[in-house]
């Protein structure tokens, strides 16, 4: 989506905002929808072009303010840029939980509280992109991240992104010698200010791609065959991305964060079936201390699957 399509997208909207009510009112009165399904859906759809324009505006501010992008590596635009980044997320989020009925419930939100840590999440849904910045940044702390290319769609995302350093990557499995420097160079710069969030799965569960992976496995690591079978709601890891960070910054934790009720919230035709959403989405965070985590590779491949074996256990009895 470019940024032409956003304010086109705002202007045509107020424009037709009327017509575009009514006939969602009549959609939802014809089809016998529960709950204003397409009402809601109208609202959000609307609250998403404002909030993604008014996160263009503010990046091309903060431009403008940085002597047209001279300084935009100061620390002053740094912080801008992280403010930026905590606004966008959580005003969607809550824009989600107003008009969606999105019910979000916390557990271990503690380990958030101090930063200098790589975040290895759970990756079901777009949606679960967002919970890194939001959690964190509402404890003031920047947030940056290695994500698929394809989330570069959004033009926020993708400006305060690569302006702060985020990798986006290819999500076919393995990963290039170029993207593995970058990731490493966003490892370093790690503080007591930033975290890096990483999805160590690459891409959405499903059986198909977890049997894919599987193959994969038993072709070129068959050591860890038995226990990436063992995971029924997760997939193996995909380690080189996060071990590159961990390598890059010695001195940070590692916080697990896992997430139930959004496994069939995939694709934009899975959110749109089940709104308004019916079941409350679980948080859950861990953090490890970086004593705790081993340095020798081969160790640290059996930690990782240990890290995602309580993951997975936590998954199966809150599912």
């Amino acid at each position: 989506m470019s940024i032409a399509t956003v304010l086109t997208s705002l202007v045509f909207g107020i424009w037709l905002a009327p017509l575009i009510l009514l006939a969602a009112i009549a959609a939802d009165l014809i089809s016998g929808i529960r709950r204003w399904r397409f009402v809601r859906l109208t609202l959000f759809s609307g609250a998403v072009i404002a909030i993604e324009t008014a996160g263009i505006l503010a990046s091309a501010t903060i431009w403008l303010s940085t002597g047209l992008g001279a300084r935009i590596r100061s620390s002053r635009s740094v912080r801008l840029h992280d403010r930026l980044q905590y606004w966008y997320n959580s005003t969607i989020l809550r824009a989600a939980q107003t008009l969606l009925s999105l019910d979000i419930e916390v557990e271990g939100i503690v380990a958030a509280e101090a930063a200098n840590a790589v975040v290895i999440g759970r990756h079901v849904s777009h949606i679960d992109a967002a919970l890194p910045a939001v959690v964190f940044g509402r404890y003031g702390h920047g947030v940056r991240y290695v994500l698929a290319s394809g989330l570069q769609w959004g033009p926020c995302l993708d400006i305060v992104g690569n302006r702060q350093g985020d990798v986006f990557v290819n999500r076919a499995p393995g990963y290039r010698s170029d993207e593995l420097s970058q990731i490493s160079r966003l490892g370093a710069r790690i503080d007591k200010g930033l975290v890096a969030a990483v999805f160590p799965e690459g891409t959405f569960f499903t059986p198909a791609r977890s049997e894919r992976a599987l193959t994969r496995i038993e072709q070129h690591r068959p050591s860890e065959l038995a226990r990436a079978r063992a995971l029924r709601h997760l997939l193996p890891p995909r380690p080189a991305g996060l071990f590159a960070l961990l390598d890059s910054s010695p001195d940070s934790d590692v916080v697990v964060l896992g997430h139930v009720g959004l496994e069939h919230l995939s694709t934009i035709k899975d959110i749109i079936r089940a709104v308004p959403f019916q079941r409350k989405i679980g948080l859950r965070l861990w953090r490890i201390s970086r004593c705790d985590v081993p340095d020798d590779h081969s160790a640290r491949v059996d930690w990782l699957y240990n890290q995602w074996a309580l993951l997975d256990e936590w998954i199966d009895q809150h599912q």
